[in-house]
C-alpha cells in the first residue's frame, strides 16, 4: 500500500492476512527466508552468496530452470576462453565482452546486466569454483534449506515468513 500511495492510488489493497512490515533489513540469522528476483541472473547471484556462506539453498522450481549455464559460458566468454563457451549464439552475436557489455548497456536489459554484474563481482576461478557447488548445495526439500531462490514470477501464490527482494528490480522511483 505505500507504493500504491506514491503513485496517488487512494484504494488499498487488502489481503487475507496479518500486516506485513517492510524493512531493509535482513532475517535474523538462521531463519530461512525466500529471496526473490526479477531475472533468472539475479537468482543466481543470491544462490551464489548463499552458496559462499556454506547455506543449503531450495530452488522454487528445481535448479535447472534457471539458466546456469548461461553464466558459466558468461564467464568463459568474460575471460575470453571461447573453446569453453557452449553457447553458440553467445559466440555468434558478439565479438567479446566488451561488446556485449555495450548492448546491455544501451538496451537496460536486465537479464544481461545481472549477468555482468555477477561476473565483475567475482574473481573468476571463484565463480567457477562457486558454480560447480550450487548443485551440491542444492537440497530437494525446501523444510532442508537456509534459503529459497525465486524469481518473480515463480513466486506467485506462494508464502514465507520472511522475503528479500533482489536489487534488480527497476526502480519505481526512476521509470
Amino acid at each position: 500500500n505505500t507504493l500504491l500511495e506514491l503513485k496517488d492510488e487512494m484504494i488499498p489493497v487488502i489481503g487475507r492476512g496479518p500486516e506485513d512490515t517492510v524493512t531493509n533489513e535482513m532475517p535474523p540469522e538462521g531463519v530461512h527466508y525466500m529471496h526473490t528476483c526479477r531475472t533468472n541472473m539475479g537468482v543466481i547471484e543470491a544462490a551464489l552468496m548463499a552458496c559462499d556462506a556454506g547455506k543449503s539453498i531450495y530452488w522454487v522450481g528445481g535448479i535447472d530452470g534457471y539458466q546456469i549455464n548461461d553464466i558459466i559460458d558468461l564467464s568463459y566468454f568474460s575471460t575470453g576462453d571461447m573453446e569453453k563457451v557452449r553457447n553458440k549464439r553467445l559466440k555468434a552475436e558478439y565479438r567479446d565482452i566488451d561488446e556485449y557489455r555495450e548492448v546491455a548497456n544501451e538496451t537496460k536489459n536486465n537479464e544481461m546486466l545481472s549477468g555482468l554484474k555477477l561476473i565483475d563481482a567475482y574473481d573468476p576461478e571463484h565463480l567457477q569454483q562457486l558454480l560447480g557447488q550450487l548443485k551440491s548445495k542444492t537440497v530437494e526439500d525446501e523444510i532442508e534449506a537456509h534459503i529459497s531462490v525465486t524469481t518473480a514470477h515463480r513466486s506467485k501464490v506462494l508464502e514465507s515468513e520472511y522475503v528479500v527482494l533482489g536489487d534488480d528490480f527497476p526502480d519505481i522511483f526512476n521509470p
